[in-house]
């Protein structure tokens, strides 16, 4: 049981950290000119993050619900 709260709180700081870091691509990318390579060699990578970090909290949540 502590190891799903464990996750979870990880899944929730993994979707905070991304949007902070595609906020900061953004935002850096309008200032200085970022290369186009780092930031859709990394994007496709942290949407995913995203996408896993949903769906597992939407199933524990899920499961939560059941008991």
């Amino acid at each position: 049981m502590k190891a799903k709260i464990l996750f979870n709180v990880l899944a929730v700081l993994g979707l905070a950290a991304t949007v902070v870091t595609l906020y900061f691509f953004y935002d850096y990318n309008r200032r200085e000119g970022i290369s186009p390579v780092l930031v859709w060699g990394t994007s496709p990578i942290l949407v995913f993050i995203v996408i896993t970090s949903f769906f597992q909290l939407r199933k524990s949540l899920r499961t939560h619900k059941r008991r």
